[in-house]
């Protein structure tokens, strides 16, 4: 229950940095009024790419753990958590994509 929580909580903050970056890059390419360029790849790709490759890291590991407890222990609470951790990150990469 104390790990899942604090995955959970690692996980939403790790998913408002990540948005935050993507709508700063964002913001900054329509206040220019122009297309995206080389500097704009290069700013989210030191940004919002580390933290998005940090928590894929997090999330295979706990995904991990989570199967092994499902597979062992039959608790199915870990699986079900780290599924809407992944839902929530695949909504909020979706919506940043439709940004551009």
């Amino acid at each position: 229950m104390r790990a899942r929580t604090i995955y959970l909580v690692a996980n939403a903050l790790g998913l408002i940095l990540y948005a935050a970056f993507a709508v700063r890059v964002h913001l900054q390419i329509r206040a220019e009024h122009r297309d995206s360029d080389f500097g704009d790849s290069l700013n989210f790709a030191l940004t919002a790419f580390p933290v998005l490759i940090t928590f894929f890291a997090v999330n295979l590991s706990w995904g991990s753990w989570a199967l092994v407890r499902l597979l062992r222990h039959r608790q199915h609470e870990p699986i079900l958590a780290c599924g809407s951790a992944l839902a929530m990150w695949v909504i909020t990469v979706v919506a940043a994509r439709q940004l551009s």
